[in-house]
């Protein structure tokens, strides 16, 4: 079976507007008061300002987010949904959920939690040529978010991460070939003196 190429914009991780209203629209917008597709935008225009209003981004005025949305939209990112009491529902469509996906995963960094449980964290892969693409995009990856590499295709995390690797291994169609374990080891000086010279409280 032919691997598939996975959805993988080099320039996703860029500080666009695009991107900030894509994450925003992650939870559902729901407007009360049926009004006609313009005043509805421009209704969603101001709840996605509301919800930025934290954010110091010069770039996300009222105006450029609402120029923003009708691209998006025209794009097919996002849709409005009429429900039966009237409301409507904004949400990301099946491409907007795709681009959130590239989004999220470009962000993805080293996973910090509070307290180490002292257990290793290991990631074994054995991808085919075939999905070579993907298996190169895997190895940065687990590069960027701080993996030791053990061999060639064994890597080690000293935190909690499976959550993070399904969505990686999810995200570029890779499922069959990667194998998550965790274990404690009685001889594990080497692995916390290379952690801690990185910054990690083990």
């Amino acid at each position: 079976m032919k691997a598939k190429k996975p959805f993988f914009l080099h320039r996703a991780n860029r500080k666009t507007v695009t991107k900030v209203l894509i994450l925003a629209l992650a939870t559902p917008i729901i407007l009360s008061s049926p009004a006609g597709t313009r005043v509805l935008t421009r209704q969603l225009g101001r709840e996605l300002t509301k919800r930025l209003s934290n954010r110091e981004d010069e770039r996300l005025s009222p105006e450029n987010v609402r120029q923003t949305l009708y691209k998006i939209k025209s794009k097919g990112y996002y849709r409005p949904v009429i429900k039966p009491n009237g409301r409507t529902r904004f949400e990301l469509t099946i491409k907007g959920e795709r681009l959130l996906k590239e989004y999220q995963f470009a962000d993805m960094g080293p996973v910090r939690p509070v307290r180490w449980d002292g257990r290793w964290h290991f990631v074994s892969f054995d991808i085919p040529q075939k999905a070579s693409y993907a298996r190169d995009i895997f190895r940065d990856k687990l590069k960027r978010m701080g993996f030791f590499q053990v061999q060639q295709s064994l890597w080690v995390y000293p935190y909690e991460c499976k959550r993070e690797i399904d969505f990686i291994i999810d995200f570029l169609h890779i499922e069959r070939y990667v194998f998550v374990f965790r274990t404690t080891i009685e001889e594990d000086k080497r692995l916390r003196e290379y952690f801690q010279k990185r910054g990690f409280e083990l």
